[in-house]
């Protein structure tokens, strides 16, 4: 899944570099930054789910959530 945050990285002051870091930091969480695959990718996040299971993706998604929850940034529910 190659996910669009522009926004979200706009009202926490962030880029997808900094959160990619921040997130593996903070929630042990590891996506890679859309800017890796080129400007077109700048400010999106790649999700990879080969070889998770259910439970464990579900879990990673929750932690993201968490941590745009805790930056008061308002994510879709």
């Amino acid at each position: 899944m190659f996910a669009n945050l522009n926004e979200y990285l706009k009202s926490i002051n962030m880029n997808d570099q900094e959160l990619m870091l921040r997130l593996v930091r903070e929630k042990h969480v590891a996506i890679v930054a859309g800017s890796s695959f080129g400007e077109t990718g700048k400010n999106h996040m790649r999700f990879t789910f080969v070889g998770e299971n259910e439970e464990r993706i579900e879990k990673g998604m929750k932690l993201v959530r968490e941590f745009f929850d805790e930056k008061k940034v308002n994510v879709a529910k």
